[in-house]
């Protein structure tokens, strides 16, 4: 049999057996405890991670480590966790302008929460809403457009539009189907 990476088909097969008997193991529960504890509180994760490690029969920095990689575990949460779109189409549409609104609207600056704990604000580089942004994620509901501000302080009602699944000739985007507005067929001869 061939060899892969330069591993062979019983090492591979070794391999995987190993990985399918971690699974359900303490280290397995982990992603889901960090995320319960963050969502817990506003403090820094050295404060919190490595008691869910601990907790789990695992080092410190087994906690430590993801919690602050991932930025959405290393961010504060408030009780109301606000992550708005910084990146290139959500900053051009209103020149960067958003991010300001936002923060002056909920009161607390990008990357922080309020003293309280109540409101959050985490920068994000994309939400997938780069056709109708800015756009911005308050709790897991998407909110879009050049009043985002103004949806996020409740003046005017939530928006996300669907986002798009196929181009004017009705075929899915990206579909070799139709080439410059010609049946593919049509240029094939």
């Amino acid at each position: 049999m061939a060899e892969q990476h330069g591993h062979t088909p019983h090492e591979q097969a070794d391999a995987a057996r190993a990985l399918a008997a971690r699974r359900g193991r303490r280290g397995g529960l982990l992603p889901a405890a960090l995320s319960r504890a963050r969502a817990g509180t506003p403090a820094d994760p050295a404060q919190w991670a490595p008691r869910v490690g601990r907790a789990l029969g695992l080092p410190a920095a087994a906690g430590l480590g993801p919690a602050t990689y991932f930025a959405d575990l290393a961010a504060p949460h408030g009780e109301r966790h606000v992550r708005v779109c910084t990146a290139t189409a959500c900053f051009a549409t209103r020149g960067g302008r958003h991010l300001g609104e936002v923060e002056h609207e909920l009161g607390v600056s990008a990357n922080e929460a309020d003293p309280d704990g109540g409101t959050s604000l985490q920068t994000v580089r994309c939400l997938g809403y780069c056709y109708a942004g800015p756009a911005a994620l308050d709790g897991t509901g998407p909110r879009t457009g050049t009043d985002l501000a103004d949806q996020l302080a409740g003046r005017t009602p939530p928006r996300a539009p669907a986002i798009p699944v196929a181009d004017a000739t009705g075929d899915p985007p990206g579909s070799l189907n139709h080439v410059g507005g010609k049946a593919a067929e049509d240029h094939c001869g």
